[in-house]
């Protein structure tokens, strides 16, 4: 059993803010889960862009956009990803990265958790440090993943609304 105890600030003055869509909270640990992390600035920024995962994770289609003031989003080329593994964590480290007021940074991979359940995971907190290796923003808090494999499941469908469902078996169809 957990237990969670959390509090949050709001405020406008906030000079970087998180956005993470697109994730999942409460992974089936045989799927592979995507990640869509946006990083909105209010004043410029250059240097890296790290996001944390845990080691025993894989890690596949790593990639950083930026998107314009305009809506217009450009691959971020002449930025360089560095992959560091320190203890039971994986950095995903964006080097050479410039973002404008007003610009987004989109950060996004796809991961798969290891066939363990019940298990807890952490992603994050991702954090944006200067060329002067000062922290500019970190998100105040880890994105939170359960992963609980339901085992076999029996499940009701209407055979009015369509066929059996891909990777089922109907253990009640007469031959």
């Amino acid at each position: 059993m957990r237990t969670l105890q959390d509090s949050f600030t709001v405020t406008n003055e906030a000079l970087f803010v998180s956005e993470r869509s697109e994730t999942a909270m409460r992974l089936y640990p045989a799927a592979s889960y995507d990640v869509n992390l946006q990083l909105h600035a209010k004043q410029y920024f250059a240097g890296t862009i790290e996001e944390r995962v845990p080691h025993s994770f894989a890690i596949s289609n790593t990639r950083l956009l930026v998107r314009g003031i305009s809506g217009i989003t450009r691959v971020v080329e002449e930025s360089t990803l560095r992959v560091d593994v320190q203890g039971n964590d994986r950095f995903l480290r964006w080097d050479g990265v410039s973002i404008l007021p007003g610009e987004t940074a989109i950060v996004s991979y796809t991961y798969k958790a290891p066939f363990v359940s019940p298990a807890f995971y952490e992603l994050g907190p991702a954090k944006l440090t200067n060329n002067q290796a000062d922290v500019a923003f970190e998100e105040p808090r880890t994105w939170q993943l359960a992963s609980d494999a339901a085992g076999e499941v029996i499940m009701l469908w209407d055979p009015a609304d369509g066929t059996i469902p891909a990777g089922w078996t109907c253990i009640s169809c007469i031959a």
